[in-house]
């Protein structure tokens, strides 16, 4: 079979489980899957699914594996989500156990390799400061920055524990400040819920909400992973009542419109499941970017990227900010040439200027030797 006969059967197969879970019908097949599908499912987050769609062996050894690392993820959210609200931050659980939790009612249901936790713009220095005195390690890239240095220069970052074998992501943001699809997270506060991880309820987004935030980070990324679109469709199917009028508006205000619709679309796609909206040119063409993502064996590069930005950006002003953004905010490459801090951190946006010219020269020489 080729990589498309194995996303055609593995959407296929689907929009068959989705049915069956919504309609709360058993009755999967007792079957094993070919090495292909099983490699595809696995790249798009999809392993629990293809266990869950059948009563075969070949998924059984790794779902008890999978099993015993989600319990561990769950269990170090609950006590770090517990602990920093102990000391003043208030916290929510983003993506991993607890949105798995929320939406499948099983934390299992999820491949996942760390902790994503979101605290507010203000609290961002405080919780790294927090996760480092619990013994999290800040990457060597950006180890000699102060906390407030960080906080201002990102609004995510990954820490990780030597002894825990553990890695956090802690947000304070849900997109770079450039992208035009930037939010205050601040929202997220306004409509949270609570599920229960490991026997303990900790903090997630509200359905609303949630539906904002992964709207949002599916476009960052292109929609790569089918599990993304996965999550919406059982957003949708376990909150019938979900205020739509609240998140009209809140499109509209943000100039969210578009990245709402291909959420929908995408879920669709991928599942089947019903949506509330209707398909126009424009999700059409985004959606087809996103197929083709699914369809690829890479992982979308800068152009796709690009491409689907621009079609969900009715500003200009807006895509040329993102642009620019792109080009002048450092990178983690970047942090490595050299260690600055303080006055001189502005220094790093002549360092990422430097290494974009040089690489656009080499291009354009290894261009002219081709073509002579």
């Amino acid at each position: 079979m080729t990589s498309q006969e194995h996303l055609d059967a593995l959407i296929a197969l689907l929009h068959g489980w989705h049915e069956r879970h919504r309609s709360g019908v058993d009755g999967a097949p007792n079957c094993e899957w070919p090495s292909g599908l099983v490699s595809l499912a696995d790249r798009h987050g999809l392993l629990p699914v293809l266990h869950a769609a059948n009563t075969g062996t070949r998924l059984h050894g790794w779902k008890r594996q999978n099993d015993l690392r989600m319990l561990g993820l769950a269990a170090e959210t609950v006590r770090l989500s517990y602990a920093l609200e102990r000391v003043g931050i208030p916290v929510l659980s983003l993506k991993g156990a607890a949105i798995a939790q929320s939406l499948y009612g099983d934390f299992g249901f999820r491949q996942a390799t760390d902790v994503d936790l979101i605290v507010a713009v203000e609290d961002a220095p405080a919780a790294i400061e927090f996760l480092r005195s619990q013994g999290y390690l800040l990457e060597l890239s950006v180890g000699h920055l102060s906390s407030a240095e960080i906080a201002a220069c990102n609004t995510e970052i990954p820490l990780s524990h030597p002894h825990r074998g553990v890695e956090v992501d802690l947000h304070w943001g849900i997109a770079p400040r450039h992208s035009p699809h930037w939010v205050d997270p601040a929202f997220l506060w306004r409509k949270t819920a609570r599920t229960a991880l490991c026997g303990r309820p900790v903090a997630v987004p509200g359905p609303e909400a949630l539906l904002i935030f992964l709207a949002v980070h599916g476009a960052r990324h292109v929609w790569e992973r089918l599990i993304w679109a996965v999550d919406i469709a059982m957003l949708l199917a376990g909150n019938p009542g979900m205020d739509w009028a609240w998140i009209d508006e809140f499109a509209r205000r943000h100039s969210l419109q578009a990245v709402i619709s291909l959420a929908l679309e995408v879920a669709h796609r991928a599942t089947g499941c019903a949506v509330r909206h209707t398909a126009n040119p424009l999700t059409d063409r985004a959606a087809r970017i996103v197929g083709a993502t699914w369809a690829s064996e890479n992982a979308p590069g800068t152009r796709e990227t690009l491409r689907l930005t621009a079609l969900l950006t009715s500003s200009r002003y807006r895509l040329g900010r993102h642009v620019l953004g792109l080009a002048a905010r450092p990178t983690e490459s970047d942090w490595r040439v050299a260690r600055l801090s303080g006055a001189y951190l502005p220094l790093y946006r002549l360092i990422r200027a430097g290494r974009l010219l040089g690489r656009a020269f080499t291009a354009s020489n290894y261009l002219e030797r081709q073509t002579r």
